[in-house]
């Protein structure tokens, strides 16, 4: 009884949490991709022109940049070895489907094979006249896909080093390209010519073609059903049936060129990647943007690290190369409750053990003990701008604002001007800072003259008053301006029905 008597009596908490923004429900693709650590930001001296990530492996990443190809571990954001064997720039490293090979094409027309374990280089195969910039391992065979500046794509077989076969059709450059996941046979290049073609390895012709028309093809992802291509050109992505050759979708979600596209969880969604910044991540289902994600650069080239276990962007700024690193964190936290069951006549009942009663923070420890100047100093130093408005709008509500305010000095008194005059634009806020203003006009009016160091602060807590009064006037006109139109639309339909409405009585 008297715990419980205790518990009646003590002080009431003051809820700091009133002017917060209200959090909306996230989906589950929020929750998904905020469960991301912060970004690790590492830069190059050289553009990085391609990213790519180890399927054997959760947290290693080849990054292909300048004349080098390096590799980063994910979870600790740095960088593991370095692979230095070309001559000049180095493009499209990736990894064979187990992790255990990494090719890289480079701008010398050379394609090199490396063990991944050691670096150890194993093949190097020559017989393109440009730059090669995209490698791709076919599945289930030892052979390799090039796709190549000089207008071809190339097979080449990794125990010989001779070229098995040259596919020619393409009119510009080739600057993407991929294979289909489920089968060898099947080839699928990307070119500035502005057409996507899927080749037939067995017969070595085009069985189809692609047309983007707006611009020139950036990069190229096959399902892993193989049946269906997503394409970027432009600021477009575009969903192909590959069956049909038809155009199944056209994604319209970035102003700025696509360069970048990557599936992720389990191939449900895909992932597009823009010089505007930004990541935008589809349904594959209805194909709406479920998740947006903003990065400090243009973006390049990024990859998912399998599992969904992190995210690894490349990216230019300045013209130097910018990497972002990240890795998924579990941020489980247990209840630290003590709650044991207990045999009353209701056995639902439950009794918290060692009862311990609430703790105070300062600001409530001041407030009850009326120390309100000191509560008021607490509360306008607060990092949290909605805490401060909280725990001034309860001062005031006890009526220890007045008692506050009087009797500060010059130093005090500069702090709360610059936290009014910051913070009075915000709507959420404008009730008790417009209370606050006026009991601080009220204490010192007669004490503040226009050579006062705090004039200019008055000024422009003025200033911004003003401000937001043109503000609201502007805002009630055009309110004003959009019901007349909404009425005299409503009059317009209302008249046009009347005459499509038929006399039944003509007859």
């Amino acid at each position: 009884v008297l715990i419980y008597l205790l518990t009646m009596t003590t002080f009431k908490k003051t809820g700091i949490d009133t002017y917060n923004t209200s959090k909306t429900q996230l989906t589950l693709d929020q929750k998904q991709w905020s469960m991301l650590s912060t970004p690790v930001i590492v830069k190059e001296f050289t553009g990085i022109n391609y990213v790519d990530a180890c399927p054997g492996s959760t947290h290693l990443t080849a990054i292909s940049t300048g004349p080098k190809v390096v590799i980063y571990n994910c979870r600790s954001g740095r960088a593991v070895s370095t692979i230095s064997r070309f001559q000049r720039t180095a493009y499209g490293a990736s990894y064979r489907q187990d992790g255990r090979l990494l090719a890289a094409g480079s701008e010398d027309s050379h394609i090199r094979l490396f063990d991944s374990r050691n670096n150890d280089q194993l093949r190097v195969f020559k017989g393109h006249t440009g730059p090669v910039r995209r490698v791709k391992f076919l599945p289930g065979c030892p052979q390799i896909a090039s796709f190549s500046d000089d207008k071809t794509c190339a097979i080449w077989d990794i125990g010989d080093e001779k070229k098995i076969l040259e596919l020619k059709g393409h009119t510009d450059f080739i600057r993407s390209g991929c294979v289909s996941p489920c089968s060898a046979h099947l080839v699928m290049s990307g070119s500035d010519d502005r057409t996507v073609r899927v080749w037939d390895l067995r017969t070595g012709v085009t069985v189809v073609t692609l047309d983007h028309a707006t611009s020139h093809v950036s990069d190229l992802i096959c399902y892993p059903g193989g049946n269906v291509l997503a394409s970027a050109a432009g600021s477009e992505v575009r969903i192909w049936d590959l069956t049909a050759g038809k155009l199944l979708s056209k994604l319209c979600r970035h102003h700025k060129d696509v360069t970048s596209l990557a599936l992720a969880s389990s191939g449900s969604r895909l992932m597009s990647g823009s010089l505007d910044h930004h990541l935008k991540v589809y349904d594959t289902r209805t194909y709406s943007v479920t998740h947006s994600i903003e990065c400090v650069a243009p973006i390049l080239s990024f990859a998912v690290m399998p599992k969904d276990s992190g995210l690894v962007v490349g990216m230019i700024a300045e013209g130097k190369g910018v990497l972002s690193l990240q890795k998924k964190v579990h941020d489980a936290k247990a209840a630290d409750v003590n709650i044991d069951p207990i045999n009353f006549k209701n056995p639902s009942m439950k009794v918290i053990r060692d009862y311990q009663p609430a703790s105070l923070s300062r600001p409530d420890h001041l407030l009850r003990k009326f120390e309100h100047s000191k509560f008021l100093d607490t509360a306008v130093c607060h990092k949290n701008p909605a805490a401060t408005v909280a725990l001034l709008a309860e001062l005031a509500r006890r009526g220890g604002l007045q008692s506050a305010l009087a009797g500060r000095d010059e130093p005090k008194l500069r702090t709360l001007l610059r936290f009014l005059y910051k913070n009075f634009s915000n709507p959420s806020y404008q009730a008790v800072l417009f209370d606050i203003t006026m009991v601080f006009l009220d204490v010192y009016s007669d004490q503040i003259t226009a050579n006062s160091p705090l004039a200019p602060h008055l000024f422009r807590l003025q200033e911004m008053v003003t401000n937001n009064c043109q503000q609201m006037k502007e805002i009630l006109q055009l309110e004003g301006d959009l019901r007349l139109l909404t009425a005299t639309y409503e009059q317009v339909a209302t008249t046009n029905r009347c005459i499509e409405q038929p006399d039944i009585f003509s007859k």
